[in-house]
């Protein structure tokens, strides 16, 4: 295997070999059971590199110039506002997160102020396992922000015992000097494990609880200077370096010879030839728009795609790389990544078109294809709490919820809502007439807001509709709050079950500094849209929120949330047919043919009709919605069961579609009644 010495510190550990000596050798037996190192020096693409495993972590919100000279090297100044951290997802084979070993050190330094910064997070690892948010593992400040302590928080389920916040004694959080963290675990002889903090070399005097016989950690995420679960929270204002993890609890004398020294040099490993991930944006996209392709794979290979794009090594970056490519048929494209003397990878993708889809909007999701039953984290879906279900309503799949405190959420990535610009979000519900005396407290909406917990969502959102029904019975309602603090709002709409409904919401994404606004319209489906919030303002805060931190200005994620006194029906509410239309865009049509629900015949009104007793001829007009197709049917008596299909799969024209068939009126009927209906 090709080897690269790293040299990071070699003129200073010279230097320091001439007064420190150890029984192996100055810092040799920080190599014994090594993890990972991520010395915090550089910035590659979008990764910062793990020296010891390749176990690189992701950068998020961090630049050049947030790199800092460190207590060893460069480290990294993070600040809270930008939401800036540090994350890594882990495979199940992986040494990662520490908590899976029954032994472990976890070291880095940290230069930070604990005042005005409550329960906030300098080390994390959790869970982003759908339905499984609980297990957590943090080192941070204090909640309240009350002294200058390092907090220590261990969470999991089953009845393991919540270590709640514990401070150290010592106090090393004054943001003035580095400080060195330690946290060790060691295993026992009855599988249980001991765990101790070593601030500068020093054992704490903080007690935690051992670690239960036998407890295995479900987690499978770690953060640096926030918590990431489905969403990121707690980030920290601060300065971090050197992070450090071995699968074996350091000594004392190995914790000191670390802070005078640092870590050794390594012979960094070459990585295993691999592609790490291939995949679209979106699995699906309007025929003839672009999609983009994104790929992560081992930095020092070159790579191509094939289907005529050919060689992309120049346009990645340390093996992480996109192009935008135009999708008119179903297409299957295939990254190849090479080097010299190895057999090359492969991993493919498929990107499907849609057809049918009026101009100016762009799929989210029509929740056709996914398999039924949960929706977890099927195309990129962020469930976080609750059950959603996909199941078949009409002829149509659609998203179904039942456990009553749910969240659920889709970045919406290249469709997100930039600054200073607007959109529209466009979707469909129908709510069943099963079970009426269940309620239902539904929102559909679109925010920069973490997906954590449903609870988040009861206030302070974004952009967002709620579809209410109390028990009892009652009619559903649509309402909307206006501003920050807002009181709910009924639109003054009855909405009748079984029935699809199309909603439009406008939103226009203004600086932080003020506050967002939206519209909102609503109309049966293929009948009259009207407006019922007419520019009102978004609730989200523009300050800071305790854990959440403080928000985004490029709104980007879709997001629907329940929140019953009682669990909802099985199909209480179905919601389907998510879309944004393009930049700068407020389409007034809807961008594809129902598939669920049906149209109330009232709100298909037939505004003309004649008859050519010649030709046989009728021909009727009516309001029509774009993008919608209808059916003729017609009945000699009105009586519910005496309706007969005359015409199927008739487009819509727009906002008034014509239509004739040939009709032998006076001799096979006396008169004859007719209906359209969306179909």
């Amino acid at each position: 295997m090709h080897t690269k010495t790293v040299n990071r510190r070699s003129a200073l550990l010279g230097a320091l070999a001439l007064t420190t000596q150890l029984s192996m050798g100055q810092g040799e037996t920080l190599k014994d059971d090594l993890v990972s190192y991520w010395p915090l020096d550089e910035i590659q693409g979008n990764k910062t590199p793990d020296l010891a495993s390749g176990f690189d972590f992701l950068v998020l919100n961090l630049s050049a110039s947030d790199q800092i000279p460190g207590k060893f090297g460069t480290a990294f100044n993070f600040k809270k506002v930008n939401k800036a951290h540090l994350v890594r997802n882990h495979d199940p084979a992986d040494d990662l997160p520490a908590m899976k070993n029954d032994s472990f050190t976890l070291a880095y330094w940290v230069r930070a102020t604990a005042a005005g910064q409550s329960d906030l997070r300098f080390f994390s690892e959790g869970s982003n396992l759908t339905n499984d948010g609980t297990p957590l593992f943090t080192m941070g400040t204090v909640p309240r922000g009350e002294n200058n302590s390092v907090d220590v928080f261990i969470r999991d389920k089953n009845g393991f015992p919540v270590f709640n916040h514990g401070a150290t004694g010592a106090t090393p959080l004054d943001g003035l000097d580095w400080h060195h963290v330690a946290f060790v675990q060691t295993a026992q002889p009855d599988n249980s494990a001991t765990r101790e903090v070593y601030i500068d070399g020093v054992l704490d005097t903080i007690a935690i609880p051992n670690k239960p016989a036998n407890f295995i950690h479900n987690m499978n995420t770690t953060a640096i200077a926030a918590v990431v679960r489905t969403g990121d929270v707690a980030h920290v204002d601060g300065d971090i370096d050197e992070v450090v993890i071995w699968k074996r609890a350091l000594s004392q004398v190995e914790l000191q010879d670390l802070i005078d020294n640092g870590m050794p040099n390594l012979d960094e490993q070459q990585e295993d030839l691999q592609i790490n991930s291939f995949a679209p944006e979106f699995l699906k996209v309007v025929s003839g728009d672009q999609v983009k392709l994104i790929w992560d794979a081992t930095k020092d290979a070159t790579f191509s795609i094939d289907q005529g794009i050919g060689e992309v090594t120049d346009i990645s970056e340390f093996g992480v790389g996109n192009i935008d490519v135009a999708i008119t048929g179903e297409t299957t494209f295939t990254l190849t990544a090479s080097r010299d003397g190895e057999p090359s990878v492969t991993q493919s993708l498929t990107v499907s078109p849609i057809q049918g889809v009026a101009t100016g909007w762009n799929w989210i999701e029509d929740f056709e294809g996914l398999s039924s039953g949960p929706l977890e984290s099927q195309r990129s879906w962020l469930t976080a709490q609750g059950s959603w279900d996909i199941t078949t309503i009409g002829d149509t799949q659609a998203l179904i919820t039942s456990a009553g405190t749910d969240l659920t959420g889709r970045l919406t990535q290249t469709h997100a809502i930039q600054e200073n610009s607007s959109r529209t979000l466009f979707f469909r519900f129908c709510y069943s007439s099963e079970e009426a005396d269940f309620p239902i407290a539904t929102k559909v909406g679109i925010t920069e807001k973490g997906i954590r917990f449903a609870g988040d969502f009861n206030t302070n959102i974004g952009t967002y509709i709620s579809l209410i029904r109390e028990a009892g019975g009652v009619p559903l309602r649509l309402e909307a709050v206006d501003g920050i603090g807002g009181v709910p709002t009924d639109s003054g709409i009855t909405f009748e079950p079984d029935i699809s409904y199309d909603v439009w919401i406008d939103v226009q994404n203004v600086p932080l500094t003020e506050t967002d606004t939206f519209s909102v319209h609503v109309a049966p489906t293929g009948g009259p849209r009207q407006t019922v919030f007419d520019n009102i303002s978004s609730d989200r805060e523009p300050g800071e929120v305790f854990l959440l931190g403080f928000p985004r200005p490029i709104i980007d994620t879709v997001f629907l949330s329940t929140s019953t006194a009682t669990d909802l029906s099985t199909l209480a509410i179905a919601i389907d047919d998510i879309y944004l239309s393009d930049a700068g865009t407020s389409p007034t049509t809807a961008p594809v043919a129902p598939g669920f629900g049906k149209i109330l015949p009232s709100d298909l009104a037939i505004t003309d009709m004649s008859y050519n007793p010649t030709t046989k001829e009728l021909t009727l007009t009516w309001d029509s919605q774009g993008n919608t197709t209808y059916r003729l049917v017609a009945s000699t008596d009105l009586l519910a069961d005496s309706w007969l299909e005359l015409e199927d799969s008739i487009p819509s024209q727009g906002a008034s579609t014509t239509f004739s068939i040939n009709v032998n009126l006076g001799q096979d009927f006396d008169k004859l009644f007719f209906r359209v209906e969306v179909q």
